[in-house]
């Protein structure tokens, strides 16, 4: 195969990636006083999902692969976590994990790419210390503090990032949810179908799980 060939191999698997990102629902992650909030819609599967203790992950894409995400997210933190300590299982090491792999199965031409784009999330003991990863099919990533989007392009996640910073996020973890939401139905143009879908990581649990489904 001649570096031409590669190279034309490889617009095809990001061309494939992108034909089945395209139409999914953006998701947002943003810190918040008490915890961080993961909000996207669905009228099907479950999007975002608890991998670790103070670690969330949300994805749009190809349910299959997002699965695969997951799995391989969750077998990954509980391996630091043994192998190492909790405190050793971290966004940064997560992310760059999950890097490798997508790197991996994105350069092999004998395989089919993922077509999945990851939503990373890491609540810390205050806002300004929380971490947020956007992870693409390529394996490419991008760290944020404060607020985050993954959307099937990347102006569709700029218009929303510029939309929910415009106005406070106050009030009560649904309320806010809520307000993204809307934000997200209207820059998605995705319509009244799709149900919302929001999980928090809190800061301070009153139980063992720091995740809670809302």
């Amino acid at each position: 195969m001649t570096p031409y060939d590669w190279q034309e191999s490889i617009a095809q698997r990001t061309e494939f990636a992108d034909a089945r990102l395209e139409g999914g629902v953006p998701l947002v992650a943003v810190s918040l006083k008490s915890a961080v909030l993961c909000v996207t819609l669905s009228s099907g599967p479950r999007k975002i999902f608890e991998v670790y203790d103070r670690l969330m992950l949300g994805a749009l894409g190809q349910q299959a692969d997002l699965e695969a995400i997951r799995t391989a997210a969750i077998d990954f933190c509980h391996q630091e976590g043994f192998r190492r300590s909790e405190e050793d299982v971290t966004i940064q090491r997560l992310s760059s994990s999950l890097s490798a792999s997508l790197k991996q199965a994105f350069g092999d031409l004998s395989t089919v790419p993922f077509a999945v784009k990851c939503l990373l999330t890491e609540v810390a003991d205050s806002g300004d210390e929380d971490r947020f990863v956007v992870l693409d099919p390529q394996g490419d990533y991008r760290e944020s503090k404060g607020i985050a989007c993954a959307a099937p392009d990347e102006a569709m996640a700029q218009e929303i990032l510029k939309e929910v910073e415009g106005f406070k996020l106050t009030g009560d973890t649904d309320s806010v949810a809520k307000k993204i939401a809307e934000v997200i139905r209207k820059v998605s143009n995705c319509g009244d179908k799709p149900n919302l879908q929001a999980a928090v990581t809190h800061r301070v649990s009153e139980t063992d799980r720091a995740f809670e489904l809302l």
